[in-house]
């Protein structure tokens, strides 16, 4: 492989993700419009909830499994899929799902989604200036910033909203008490934003030694 070879394969490299990324862009704002319209045209709505500590023990129990393997679950037990269809079930005949809980169902998916979508929108951004012959542009740091932002707020956004999703169909049908609503929050996306803050910061001090370097010749 020639030297001018081994130059070449980065920016291509870099050119071919971009592509990618501006399809995954693509699909993924596809998805976010699309699950909730779908499910506008169900007549269920659906929530993961959680079992309580008792009731996931006595699930547990009724798989065959050796003496001594069955443990407390912990305090968000285990999760089950909430299928509800109708938010007033005594009533004759019930009433149909309102729009709005339907919509609640796949909202905190598509928040997700469209904040994955402005993910690699971003990605492909950056990977065309590196494409280009920059890898150091000025706007990669911003960009990493926002990406880490982006990350936090769909995460708490879409847990929240899966939270209240819940909540709002286990009040509205009366459900029974093993069934225990909790939120949940996750970590992983706050390591995610650390480390891509990381990378923000080491583009930001790339593009400053460019620079200087530039400044020295």
């Amino acid at each position: 492989m020639t030297q001018q070879s081994r130059t070449d394969s980065p920016p291509r490299l870099a050119a071919a993700l971009r592509i990618l990324m501006f399809i995954a862009a693509t699909t993924l704002a596809l998805v976010a419009v699309v699950l909730p319209v779908h499910r506008l045209t169900q007549g269920q709505a659906v929530a993961t909830v959680n079992l309580s500590d008792s009731a996931s023990a006595a699930a547990l129990r009724t798989v065959t499994v050796p003496d001594g393997y069955v443990e407390a679950t912990g305090a968000d037990g285990l999760t089950v899929n909430l299928v509800v269809t109708s938010l007033d079930p005594g009533s004759d005949p019930a009433p149909p799902v309102p729009w709005w809980a339907r919509l609640l169902t796949e909202l905190g998916t598509s928040i997700w989604a469209l904040g994955l979508a402005l993910i690699a929108y971003l990605l492909a951004r950056v990977l065309g200036n590196i494409a280009a012959g920059d890898p150091f542009h000025p706007s990669h740091a911003r960009r990493f910033t926002l990406m880490a932002i982006a990350i936090l707020v769909i995460s708490v956004g879409a847990d929240t909203i899966n939270y209240i999703n819940a909540t709002v169909l286990t009040r509205a049908i009366g459900s029974p008490t093993d069934l225990s609503v909790t939120a949940y929050y996750s970590l992983i996306p706050v390591a995610l934003a650390a480390v891509t803050l990381v990378l923000a910061s080491a583009f930001r001090a790339g593009r400053q030694i460019q620079e200087d370097t530039e400044g020295l010749v």
